[in-house]
């Protein structure tokens, strides 16, 4: 009875393998779901179960008895991850540090942009302080001109050129 038990785990960890190979092949789909969610709970406690048990039920269990791969043939290949999958998975990952590497020249450059603009804006507030001052200065000696002709003209001989 106990030998049943035993492959009917196994199955049912072969099918949380494909679950986790579902979620992690579909993970930029969505959210995991809760349905999903207790799919993984419920086949990580049928492995820890099945390691705890398993040196008890079987006196002769080593861990390290047979490769991942020997044991994945021998289990119809429910463990083997396909030559096509891992290299996707390492394009998905070298992708993923590329455009971690973008993102961070991308913040790199708002922040010059936004310093470049700090700047400017600096610039702009100088140019219309200094354009202020020299708009004053050249009424101010505007108008002592105008004062100084109006003057001459009433009082003619006042101003020499």
């Amino acid at each position: 009875c106990e030998q049943d038990v035993i492959p009917g785990r196994l199955i049912e960890m072969a099918q949380g393998i494909r679950q986790l190979r579902n979620i992690g092949a579909h993970a930029d789909l969505g959210e995991i779901v809760e349905i999903d969610i207790q799919i993984l709970t419920d086949f990580t406690e049928a492995i820890l179960e099945y390691i705890y048990r398993a040196p008890v039920t079987h006196p002769t269990f080593e861990y390290h008895e047979k490769s991942s791969q020997e044991v994945a043939e021998s289990e119809h290949n429910i463990l083997v991850w396909p030559e096509e999958l891992e290299i996707a998975i390492k394009e998905k990952a070298q992708a993923d540090n590329k455009i971690r590497a973008l993102e961070s020249k991308i913040a790199a450059q708002e922040k010059k942009i936004a310093s470049l603009e700090d700047q400017k804006q600096q610039i702009i507030e100088s140019w219309n302080k200094q354009y202020k001052t020299v708009v004053d200065d050249v009424e101010a000696n505007l108008n002592k001109i105008a004062t100084t002709y109006v003057d001459q003209k009433v009082l003619p001989g006042k101003l020499k050129i």
